[in-house]
């Protein structure tokens, strides 16, 4: 299990040190993470996903929000509040849209 998710994040990691990244195999890789649960891959996907978010292509930061989404898990919506708001203008929206639908849950819940 460890194994696979250390080969994992290795072509991960490997993808983001070349020139010209892949940016179809790099969004595969978080797609694979969004069909697991938050514990499941812990913290192999955490790492990723942290890292996904500041790649400077924004279809992966995207998809790296909807990972966080997907997760639907409070430790996940904390990581995402510890990271910087991206760059990008549609990924800030996406980023802030997923802050506020927490805070609203959380509110709710209180």
């Amino acid at each position: 299990h460890d194994g696979a998710l250390n080969l994992i994040q290795s072509i991960f990691i490997n993808n983001l040190e070349t020139e010209n990244i892949n940016i179809n195999s790099t969004l595969k890789i978080v797609r694979l993470i969004q069909r697991f649960a938050y514990d499941d891959l812990f913290p192999y996907a955490q790492s990723i996903i942290t890292i996904a978010i500041h790649v400077k292509n924004p279809r992966i930061q995207l998809e790296a929000l909807n990972t966080i989404d997907r997760w639907a898990d409070k430790r996940a919506m904390n990581l995402l509040y510890n990271l910087e708001s991206p760059q990008n203008p549609w990924v800030r929206t996406k980023y802030e849209s997923l802050k506020k639908t927490y805070r609203d849950a959380v509110c709710k819940s209180s």
